[in-house]
């Protein structure tokens, strides 16, 4: 439900362009005939290898953000679907896996976007072959499926043609209520989504912007059955003590990634959206993604028979991370069982852990990417204030915001466009292919720093800086080829 506003962090990072002759670095590989790194892309565990799967690009100076789900076809092929939040309309595609090289098949536009609704947030059931999406509305964001064979033949018809050809099942459609968010795995029926209360609004705009409600996790299993709610944010004190909600974003749970165990019991994740007094006091000075946004606690559950009695379980980075983390939002992804070893429980995320600086009084940052984290259940300990903390040597950071930038900058240049962009990683994915091989298929977004001229990069405010003092500053290095227009 919440988008996380990554302003801030665009901010403090800067490019350069090189028009050097040199052989580009290797690491990462777009889509021929692109340039800036928008879409989505998979990263190989073993050697760091960054291959681009679909480029979504945006237009505009600043990119948008995308959400997408994929299903493992079973031949070293995997199916996408994704829909970029800039145009609203879902699209699907195919992605090969080889021994050598990644390929993919040019996306096609399956469901567009009509005058009374569009469609949100695919999410792929392994275990029933179909695909789930939400449904917006100007009165409500309502759920639906549509078998994935049935889904392919689909050529850019919109949500009310395919509905009226008999294609599509509505799980949830309530009017004054927004259910988004939604995420089915291998579980055998329904869906697991965000759900929010807008009776006291007239619109789903209204409702996100002046809303008092408070979201939650649920599960409904089809269409004529009851929500189960499955979090229960109102008991926890970092709910009860929000002075105030931010703008656009509710408090409350959103971001669910489930699995369902071998013993049929269900392992949850899914993030806590709170604030505290300095989200609307301005002091010390957050960066924007808190101060807008708020802060976001991950948080683990098992459940085995009654959701509200499972235990709810905060995910603490405090040993992982060098520097204690003052302020953060950990945004949820994905989570898995241990194919080998059933009590561990696998997940990934887009991490954002900052503190102030003594000198500056700002936020810096600490760890800004993508991570994976893992932790015995067998160890949960009930009496020790409901955290998971985790163990440095389980947790691992995959590829950061400033990464990812300097990939692209040192292969393809930095001002591809006459525009430099800097570039976070977002909703990361664990993805396995037939050959056992490991990577995290991600999301990009770009966001502008300035114009190259003359080897100065000058910000939309007109403030400048010379572009190897820039690279070097997000880089850690000095750039080693000479930096001009």
């Amino acid at each position: 439900m919440r988008l996380a506003v990554f302003s801030a962090i665009f901010s403090q990072l800067a490019a350069c362009s090189s028009s050097s002759d040199e052989e580009p670095t290797t690491g990462i590989a777009l889509k021929d005939g692109y340039r800036v790194a928008e879409g989505l892309f998979v990263i190989n565990r073993a050697d760091g290898e960054i291959t681009q799967l679909a480029a979504v690009p945006s237009g505009g100076t600043n990119g948008g953000f995308i959400k997408f789900s994929y299903l493992d076809n079973g031949d070293g092929s995997f199916e996408f679907a994704y829909i970029p939040e800039n145009d609203g309309d879902l699209y699907s595609f195919t992605a090969f896996f080889g021994e050598a090289d990644i390929l993919s098949s040019d996306p096609a536009l399956r469901i567009r976007r009509s005058e009374q609704s569009y469609p949100n947030g695919p999410a792929y059931c392994r275990a029933r072959h179909a695909l789930g999406f939400g449904e917006v509305e100007n009165t409500f964001v309502g759920l639906k499926v549509i078998d994935v064979d049935d889904f392919g033949q689909l050529d850019g018809v919109t949500v009310e043609e395919a509905d009226a050809a008999g294609d599509l099942q509505t799980v949830q459609s309530d009017d004054r209520q927004i259910s988004t968010d939604l995420v089915c795995a291998n579980l055998e029926r329904g869906l697991v989504y965000n759900h929010f209360d807008c009776q006291d609004s007239d619109s789903v705009n209204g409702c996100l912007s002046s809303g008092l409600g408070i979201s939650e996790i649920r599960f409904k299993a089809s269409g004529s059955s009851s929500e189960v709610p499955l979090t229960f944010p109102r008991d926890d004190d970092k709910i009860l003590s929000s002075p105030g909600r931010p703008p656009n974003s509710p408090l409350g749970d959103n971001g669910p990634a489930v699995v369902v165990a071998r013993d049929g019991s269900t392992h949850l994740m899914f993030e806590r959206l709170y604030t505290t007094p300095e989200v609307f006091s301005g002091t010390p000075v957050l960066a924007s993604e808190f101060s807008d946004g708020g802060f976001n606690a991950l948080y683990y559950k098992h459940i085995q028979d009654d959701p509200s009695t499972a235990v709810e379980y905060e995910i603490d980075f405090r040993r992982w991370l060098e520097r204690p983390a003052v302020h953060s939002s950990v945004p949820t992804s994905d989570i898995r069982i241990d194919a080998q070893r059933a009590n561990w429980v696998e997940f990934t995320a887009t991490a954002i852990f900052k503190a102030p600086s003594e000198a500056s009084g700002y936020d810096e940052d600490v760890y800004v990417g993508i991570l994976t984290g893992r932790f015995d259940t067998r160890m949960l300990d009930v009496s020790h204030e409901h955290k998971i903390v985790l163990d440095p040597a389980q947790v691992d950071g995959v590829v950061t915001f400033a990464e990812f930038t300097c990939r692209v900058w040192d292969r393809y240049g930095m001002a591809p466009d006459d525009n430099v962009y800097v570039y976070a990683v977002l909703t990361p994915y664990f993805l396995r292919d037939g050959r056992g091989r490991e990577f995290i298929a991600f999301t990009t977004t770009k966001g502008l720093v300035g114009k190259l001229s003359d080897g100065v990069v000058t910000s939309p405010d007109g403030s400048a800086q010379p572009a190897e003092q820039l690279y070097e500053s997000i880089c850690g290095i000095a750039p080693s080829r000479t930096i001009r227009h």
